[in-house]
């Protein structure tokens, strides 16, 4: 009796990893190019000439105003 629900344990876990393996990676992903984003775009708006304060101004704008709405238009 023991061996089958030693099985059935084991038969669940992988399940739970199956499934939650590629949510995991999709997760990981989205974090690190969120990190990137937040990088990138004020460093590429410094290097277009406008300087720190105003590149961060504009970057607070798209990430505080603008993307919420694209997010919420594409529903």
């Amino acid at each position: 009796m023991l061996k089958g629900h030693a099985r059935r344990k084991i038969s669940i876990i992988r399940e739970l990893i199956r499934i939650s393996t590629p949510i995991s990676i999709n997760r990981f992903i989205t974090s690190a190019m969120s990190a990137v984003e937040v990088i990138l775009i004020p460093a590429r708006l410094l290097a277009g000439g406008m300087d720190a304060k105003l590149s961060m101004e504009l970057f607070g704008k798209l990430s505080g105003m603008a993307m919420p709405l694209i997010y919420f238009l594409q529903w």
